[in-house]
């Protein structure tokens, strides 16, 4: 494994190692925890994401944790997260070392604000159209966009992070058609349904994200996990113009664009969702 030969005990913040100090936890999820930490060697403050007990003994979970260090790699893009370094800890647990951003998420900032300007919107927006182009040129698919996987910082640059469920041409074997995946809020119709996924399942995802930066509301949300199955299959959110007064009616047609329930509806691909986002008007 390139890297292999970094190691570190894990220990609790305030720990030196030959490499890094463990400084603060910044966050846990269902595959990981992610610590800030600061690397002797490159002498910079880092994020250090490292594999969690539980999720190691589950089949091929170590896998899948190395296959997203690898896709984030050689996903080279300002607007997608940087990772540096793949190694293991002398207990044999898999962690890697990428960019570390002082910035909230998106789900954070609509907690706050409910929801954003029109000009922001676009701005944001813009910019994970554009990493669409780079990483889906690729056959890249992040499959689990929502937003407290995007960072955003004080000026409105956003970084996409969080490549855990996400899927290259290189590798077909982690997830299995017939397995349900993602964050039901923001999946795609076939992404509920087990179904092949492409590009375009992104794109809807990234019209739920849109929807709720606009309007304050969840494109779908529901108590239950059969209710929003149900929405998304079947019904379709008010429009943002009717919830917020003076947007252009095309950010409406925009959304539903994205967001169509069927794949071949949708726009095709990053440069379509960019160049009907260049004809919104946002003054």
């Amino acid at each position: 494994m390139k890297d292999g030969g970094v190691t570190f005990t894990f220990a609790e913040p305030g720990f030196y190692d030959d490499r890094y100090r463990i400084d603060e936890k910044l966050g846990k999820g269902g595959m990981a925890t992610v610590y800030r930490a600061f690397d002797q060697k490159r002498n910079k403050i880092l994020a250090l994401k490292i594999i969690s007990l539980f999720v190691l003994a589950q089949n091929q979970s170590e896998k899948r944790f190395e296959h997203e260090f690898k896709i984030i790699k050689s996903c080279s893009h300002p607007s997608v997260i940087k990772a540096y370094d793949l190694g293991k800890t002398k207990e044999g647990l898999s962690f890697y070392t990428m960019e570390y951003l002082p910035w909230d998420d998106l789900g954070k900032l609509l907690g706050f604000a409910k929801k954003l300007p029109a000009k922001t919107v676009h701005v944001l927006v813009e910019q994970i159209a554009r990493a669409f182009i780079v990483f889906h040129s690729r056959g890249l698919l992040h499959r689990d966009l929502k937003p407290s996987n995007l960072l955003v910082s004080a000026d409105n640059r956003l970084v996409i992070t969080d490549f855990g469920l996400a899927k290259s041409p290189t590798v077909t074997n982690l997830t299995d058609t017939g397995q349900v995946f993602g964050s039901p809020s923001y999946m795609s119709p076939e992404q509920f349904e087990g179904r092949q996924l492409d590009l375009r399942s992104d794109i809807f995802q990234l019209g739920a994200v849109c929807y709720e930066m606009l309007t304050g509301r969840k494109a779908f949300d529901a108590q239950d996990l059969p209710d929003i199955y149900n929405q998304v299959l079947t019904y379709f959110p008010p429009p943002s113009a009717s919830i917020v007064s003076g947007l252009s009616p095309r950010w409406d047609h925009f959304i539903e664009r994205c967001m169509a329930k069927k794949a071949s509806d949708r726009f095709a691909n990053g440069r379509e969702v960019l160049d009907a986002l260049q004809k919104i008007d946002i003054n």
